[in-house]
């Protein structure tokens, strides 16, 4: 038997009671090759139509997901312990990684089964503990912020991954395209193909309700037509980064990506669904010639 097309799965999964680890599955792989969607569809707008599950719902599953395979590759001997664990505890748990990993590690070695309300009650303490901290943050200024967002990317590289292939990332001295500016650039040389150009900006931010947010909007819809794709750095305040996940998908800006500054650790709230945008202005891209390198290195 042939096995099942994440469209194939992800058509009325909540009404059929699919697993959440397999719709999640399928909405990550949906997103990486989504060629057979209709024109000007986003594979998270698609998938919430076909679903059942809003796009929202959609996100934090794959969240939750890549949380696990993060887990099972640190630590696969405490990751068995979950078995099949409950969307609602992975998440939870995914959060409490985000804030102290080890906490995480030892809830699960200690503990033979996870309460929810003891998991809530976990994360809250930390969260409060980590508020001032947060506030900090918020009030660097943006070299001080981007500086602080580099030194964490370059212990997670594979929050800016592409693909397998060569990396660098390079601080541009002078930026000699009017048009695309970012304020880090990927150079990315795959395998079996050409040199590819991404970029990375860094909006340190405090107020989803600011008109910076829309300025920066209408800068990145220009950019990202001109690369393969585009990641945008804030502060890990939960309504400015959704405020900006909302623009985005509204304005159908899908090869932009939201990375979230968690204070020790930089998370994925949206991936850059494919590579590319329309309309297609790659070619036109002038690469910027003084630069300053920040990280090399091999990613498969």
């Amino acid at each position: 038997m042939n096995e099942k097309l994440p469209s194939d799965i992800l058509r009325n999964a909540r009404q059929l009671k699919v697993d959440w680890l397999i719709v999640a599955e399928a909405f990550e792989a949906l997103s990486q090759k989504p060629r057979f969607l209709p024109p000007g569809v986003t594979p998270i707008q698609w998938a919430a139509s076909v679903s059942g599950y809003s796009a929202n719902h959609l996100r934090r599953m794959t969240a939750a997901r890549q949380f696990l395979l993060e887990l099972q590759a640190n630590a696969p001997a405490v990751a068995r312990r979950l078995d099949r664990p409950k969307f609602s505890h992975l998440e939870v748990l995914a959060k409490i990684w985000r804030i102290d990993a080890d906490r995480v590690l030892q809830l699960l070695e200690r503990e033979r089964k996870l309460g929810y309300t003891a998991l809530t009650e976990t994360l809250k303490s930390l969260q409060t503990t980590t508020a001032s901290t947060s506030q900090s943050l918020v009030k660097r200024s943006h070299a001080e912020f981007r500086s602080h967002c580099i030194s964490l990317l370059i212990k997670e590289p594979r929050a800016l991954y592409l693909g397998r292939g060569d990396y660098t990332w390079l601080l541009p001295g002078h930026s000699p395209d009017p048009y695309c500016k970012p304020d880090m650039v990927v150079r990315f040389q795959p395998d079996d193909s050409y040199r590819r150009w991404a970029g990375v900006d860094f909006l340190q931010i405090s107020d989803a309700r600011t008109q910076s947010i829309q300025r920066k909007i209408i800068a990145l819809a220009t950019e990202c037509t001109f690369l393969e794709a585009m990641w945008l750095c804030v502060p890990g305040m939960f309504d400015v980064a959704k405020e900006i996940g909302d623009q985005l998908d509204f304005l159908h800006l899908i090869n932009i990506g939201l990375l979230v500054d968690e204070g020790h650790s930089i998370h994925t709230l949206r991936r850059p669904a494919r590579i590319g945008q329309e309309p297609d202005r790659r070619d036109l891209y002038r690469a910027p010639k003084l630069t300053t390198t920040v990280f090399t290195g091999v990613l498969l």
